[in-house]
């Protein structure tokens, strides 16, 4: 098994880990409050990343094309996640329970 699909494996069982304590956290606390705790919890993740990699690479390579399509990444992962916890607490839909 090369190292491609061991990072996929591990990718798809993250993704319905994240799928999972979003909907059981909703159980809990509004689709705003969740929101909320979700962008804290990514600025401190985020933040030790950042120390991190900087550390073991030193600087940062930069290049404006490809921090302005870093940015939309972070932008649309976030809209895509609020809709995600927006439609789930509207409506309860099969398709939802992944």
């Amino acid at each position: 098994m090369t190292q491609a699909y061991i990072f996929f494996i591990l990718i798809l069982i993250s993704w319905g880990i994240w799928g999972f304590l979003a909907k059981y956290a909703l159980k809990f606390i509004s689709v705003t409050d969740l929101i909320i705790f979700n962008v804290i919890a990514s600025i401190i993740i985020e933040i030790i990343l950042l120390v991190v990699l900087l550390y073991l690479r030193g600087k940062a390579e930069i290049n404006a094309t490809g921090a302005a399509f870093a940015m939309l990444t972070a932008f649309f992962g976030l809209w895509v996640e609020s809709f995600f916890c927006l439609l789930y607490q509207k409506q309860r839909h099969p398709f939802l329970c992944l």
